[in-house]
């Protein structure tokens, strides 16, 4: 009977960094004397690239060298041959003196395009699953940013394989999210696809294509005719939907006709034609923008109360200095009389 070994009970199995797993690094790590970073100049062919699991643009790349811009290598490759040298490439270091590259595939291409025989490194203190966490943040950088469909597709394959921590705990849904750079709302709705597929007892599928689900009742020709006639009925009460007003009378009649089913109808619609992620981030800039509204708002209402409250009491500070000098007037008349009377008495008396 076969057994399978893990990489414990196997040590001197070889390591093969391009299909190598999370786990593989966890074995191979070997953890430096200092903790963050270090320069240093290696060979370049103790350099090895781990697309499976640093290559988050990604991680189903089949180019050896883990390069998923081809033109980004050609232009790196000219920088480094008009300067000299580029960046340094950040890696985790494994047994027998050897490196995975964490951040700079395309870098460490452009260097083997260029024929050069060393390369700077920048030798990373953390562990692999800290590395991995700081892998997708790294490559959001302008140099060659990911867009929101690589960042969705890295997220999606964070979900599906739930890499573990130092801890020996599987990543939650928040630390996925912050890996990818994509919001928790679609990682939750990512995890409860997959939780849903394997109750189900079905495939989850390597690709994430906004969650929708295909029962797999074979729909019959006449529910397929029955639905089409709905349909062009649909079409023919409200035509082209082609305006923003003609969208919300039909979303209007829908909520009149439905109630609360047409919230479950629209989900159910986001799905299907695989815009669920769209309406989601429309959905959290319409509260950022309420939100913003509602501190505009409060601002300029604090504003206003600061102003009467300033203007009251600048009316107060007026009226009891209007009072002092009426007062000071009068008292300065009564002294003036007073005196008055005394250069008369003296006057009478001289």
């Amino acid at each position: 009977m076969t057994t399978n070994k893990s990489l414990e009970d196997t040590p001197s199995k070889a390591f093969k960094a391009f299909d190598a797993s999370l786990e593989d690094l966890k074995f191979f790590h070997q953890p430096p004397k200092f903790s963050g970073v270090c320069l240093q100049e290696v060979p370049l062919s103790k350099v090895l690239v781990c697309p499976r699991v640093f290559q988050v643009r990604d991680t189903q790349t089949k180019a050896k060298d883990g390069v998923t811009d081809r033109n980004h290598v050609k232009v790196l490759t000219e920088r480094l041959q008009k300067e000299g040298k580029l960046d340094p490439i950040l890696v985790l270091p494994i047994s027998y003196n050897r490196f995975v590259v964490i951040d700079g595939t395309h870098r460490r291409a452009a260097y083997q395009r260029a024929g050069k025989q060393t390369v700077l490194v920048a030798v990373y203190g953390g562990t692999p699953s800290e590395a991995l966490m700081g892998a997708g943040m790294e490559n959001y950088k302008a140099r060659l940013a990911m867009d929101k469909k690589q960042k969705t597709r890295l997220l999606y394959g964070h979900i599906r394989n739930r890499p573990m921590d130092d801890h020996g705990k599987q990543w939650t849904n928040l630390q996925c999210a912050l890996a990818a750079d994509r919001s928790l709302s679609l990682a939750n709705q990512m995890s409860a696809y997959v939780r849903r597929c394997k109750d189900e007892g079905k495939p989850v599928p390597d690709v994430w294509s906004g969650g929708s689900w295909t029962e797999e009742k074979e729909q019959t020709g006449e529910v397929s005719a029955r639905v089409k006639i709905k349909a062009e009925k649909l079409e023919e009460l409200f035509g082209a939907l082609d305006t923003q007003t003609k969208r919300e009378e039909f979303a209007k009649a829908l909520e009149h006709a439905y109630g609360d089913e047409a919230g479950k109808v629209s989900t159910v619609l986001a799905n299907v034609t695989g815009n669920y992620e769209a309406i989601q981030e429309d959905f959290d800039a319409r509260v950022a923008e309420i939100g913003e509204k509602i501190a505009n708002e409060a601002r300029t209402e604090a504003t206003e109360v600061i102003l009467e409250e300033v203007e009251e009491r600048i009316a107060t500070e007026r009226e009891d200095a209007q009072i002092e000098l009426v007062t000071d007037a009068v008292t300065g008349h009564l002294a003036l009389h007073r005196m008055k009377d005394m250069w008369a008495m003296v006057g009478a008396g001289g």
